[in-house]
């Protein structure tokens, strides 16, 4: 019984933590979309839309909203490649681990190298 209270336990904390990963990385997703873009103008652009009485405009904003975050919003493996290039970046170590690192990020992104590069 306590072996299986424990594994629920596992599992809310789990739970938990990925939850509050996406919620990270949709911020991530918001904050690149407003470095592009103006907050305020956009803003703007949603007063201007409520003067069209059936609403179809800001939905529409709302939604190109919706869309372009997610698209920004990293998957888990690029945010991991991310979080290991900070700390490369931040403690490189000897250029031995410092190649290795870089590798295994690039595995990470998908990327496979040649031999020799």
């Amino acid at each position: 019984m306590k072996s299986a209270q424990t594994a629920q336990l596992r599992r809310a904390r789990l739970r938990l933590r990925l939850a509050q990963l996406n919620r990270q990385a949709e911020e991530l997703g918001k904050e690149i979309l407003y470095r592009y873009v103006d907050r305020a103008r956009i803003f703007d652009l949603q007063k201007k839309l409520r003067e069209d009485t059936s609403g179809q405009g800001e939905k529409l904003l709302r939604n190109v909203q919706v869309v372009l975050i997610e698209g920004l919003t990293p998957d888990e493996k690029v945010e991991q490649a991310l979080n290991r290039f900070i700390g490369l970046v931040k403690a490189p170590g000897d250029t031995t681990n410092a190649i290795n690192q870089l590798s295994k990020i690039l595995d990470l992104l998908g990327i496979k190298l040649t031999t020799g590069f």
